[in-house]
């Protein structure tokens, strides 16, 4: 709701006098606008058009029919009921009293937790008696049709398929292992994967991290979802063994269509929370699959270490393309109460924790009015969160968490490559090291596949890329070193030459961003320090020529803020 409605309002109700009538007559005027939007027959035209602008685009019948046509109904639905709620918008125009909403703002919650903050603790003094493995795996995107010397720079949203024509030139052919570019990757990748790390690294527990299926995903049914998430189930169970605990959580590519997820009704999500919780049934136990089963997230010990606790979250209800969190991006599904509770008991019980999710808590991905409870959650329970671990990004860095309250480094969140190719990165994955007693990161080790050398010799070459300490020189894995990493980064190019590199897994890509120079020395810092997306785009101050779609995501971020946080950032 911009300043140029509000005036619209104020025109309509000059020539009424009384204050409680201009409050009636709004909200009279609202309530019709609503229904009208939100009638079936307006519905029905608005999709219409847009399926129609969408072909016009020079995008598929199909494409447009399934996705743009659904989406267009999804946002006829939740945008009316956000921004054409009466009370709100008569409230925020000034044509009813002020209503009572204080509550839901930032500070307020912000205040509220923090108030019996522990004092921050230094780290603990590492004993050295056992290093526990932890295997982190994202964004595998399994590509059932992949097809060895298929079209990979066909005109789709994705490539090296049975059905993408015939390429062109001899390096347009996908190569057997994979290829770097437009494409996913196929079972054998995966399956090469998982056994090299089940037999050369051994881990004693894995964090799966979600987003499984291949693109584009209007193309992909649930039945196939299901399909894909049984398969590569059994591969895990299979090449890691079927002891070692395994912790997924779901991606935005679960959703169906992709992003979405509708938490108002969740009848529409019991194929999903159904069919996953009994493909990984043997991953929970009784009381972490009931929770699951519920909401999508979840929590449970990690059974050969009593006093470490998995934090599973559901980061679909922080996808700022899920338009069904337009109407309470603030605490979806109450996940963010569930989180205060689960750390509170943690805490009591004398715990440590890692917090799993898929999209990372910022930069160009997540509500700002959710997930900066989320890190502020994070910040009131640092001395017992050990990290925090997503993907979706495909690429590798580690992100430091700050205050909100005076910047102060406090936490880590570590983001994971991807096992897929499709943004031109080489397949790979970190192998984490924590101390036995304490649960302290030590370690971060990166692994890849060098698919182009790969596919010359027809066989699967999985090599250490680098040890995190040894490759930026820290003195220890902690929110103080990273940071300081963050300012070399923007300084000095010998830096941000190596981050560049580690960042593609080693692609070919590294030399593009690279040759960013300045602009990618400002952008990445940014991307590694910034608390919320509107804090990056400042950071950025606004010009996202690295990544414009990311321009998007800015505005999708004021279209999901909360009622409370929207007045006052636009008041």
């Amino acid at each position: 709701m911009d300043k140029v409605t509000c005036f619209f309002f104020l025109l309509c109700f000059f020539s009424v006098s009384s204050q409680s009538e201009i409050c009636i007559l709004c909200e009279e005027t609202v309530s019709l606008l609503y229904n009208t939007l939100s009638s079936d027959f307006t519905k029905q035209g608005i999709v219409w058009i847009g399926t129609a602008i969408c072909t016009m685009m020079g995008n598929s019948d199909n494409y447009c029919t399934i996705t743009a046509g659904g989406l267009i109904e999804m946002l006829c639905t939740v945008i009316p009921e956000k921004f054409l709620n009466a009370t709100y918008t008569c409230t925020y125009c000034g044509l009813c009293d002020e209503y009572i909403i204080s509550q839901r703002y930032f500070r307020s919650f912000q205040q509220n937790v923090l108030k019996a903050t522990p004092p921050m603790k230094g780290v603990s003094k590492i004993r050295e008696k056992k290093r526990i493995k932890l295997l982190q795996i994202s964004d595998l995107h399994l590509e059932p049709y992949y097809a060895q010397y298929a079209n990979a720079d066909c005109q789709e949203d994705k490539c090296c398929r049975v059905d993408s024509g015939t390429p062109k030139r001899e390096e347009d052919k996908a190569g057997y292992w994979g290829t770097v570019g437009r494409c996913d990757i196929p079972a054998r990748t995966i399956r090469s994967a998982l056994n090299f790390i089940g037999r050369e690294l051994k881990p004693d527990f894995v964090i799966w991290l979600g987003d499984n299926e291949h693109g584009p995903s209007f193309n992909v049914s649930k039945e196939s979802e299901m399909q894909i998430i049984s398969e590569l189930t059994k591969m895990m169970k299979e090449e890691l063994g079927h002891t070692t605990p395994i912790f997924p959580v779901l991606g935005n590519h679960e959703g169906h269509p992709i992003d979405m997820f509708n938490y108002r009704n969740l009848t529409q999500e019991r194929w999903l929370l159904d069919g996953t919780a009994e493909i990984w049934s043997s991953f929970f136990d009784s009381n972490a699959k009931s929770q699951y089963l519920q909401t999508g997230y979840y929590t449970q010990l990690v059974p050969f270490a009593p006093k470490l606790r998995i934090i599973g979250l559901n980061s679909l209800l922080y996808e700022p393309n899920n338009f069904y969190s337009i109407v309470n991006s603030t605490d979806p599904l109450g996940q963010i109460q569930w989180l205060s509770e689960v750390l509170a008991k943690a805490e009591k019980n004398q715990e440590s924790v890692l917090v799993i999710t898929h999209i990372p808590t910022c930069c160009d991905r997540g509500t700002d009015s959710s997930t900066s409870r989320m890190v502020t959650l994070f910040e009131r329970y640092s001395n017992i969160i050990r990290g925090v671990f997503a993907g979706h990004y495909h690429v590798d860095f580690v992100r430091v968490l700050r205050s909100f309250t005076d910047g102060t480094p406090f936490g880590l969140e570590f983001v994971s490559p991807s096992l897929t190719t499709s943004t031109r990165v080489n397949p790979a994955f970190n192998l984490l090291e924590l101390d036995s007693d304490t649960f302290q990161i030590l370690e971060v080790t990166k692994y890849l596949m060098d698919i182009n050398e790969s596919n010359r010799q027809m066989r699967p070459i999985w090599n250490r890329s680098h040890d995190l300490k040894a490759y930026y020189q820290l003195e220890a894995v902690t929110p103080k070193e990273l940071y300081k990493l963050s300012e070399r980064i923007e300084t000095d190019e010998y830096w941000y030459k190596l981050f560049c590199r580690s960042y593609v897994s080693d692609s070919f890509d590294a030399d593009t961003f690279i040759n960013l120079g300045k602009k990618g020395m400002h952008y990445f810092p940014c991307l590694m320090r910034a608390r919320t997306h509107a804090e990056f785009a400042e950071c950025l101050d606004f010009d996202f020529l690295i990544f414009p779609e990311e321009e998007e995501y800015y505005y999708l971020q004021l279209l999901q803020s909360s009622w409370a946080d929207l007045i006052k950032r636009t008041s």
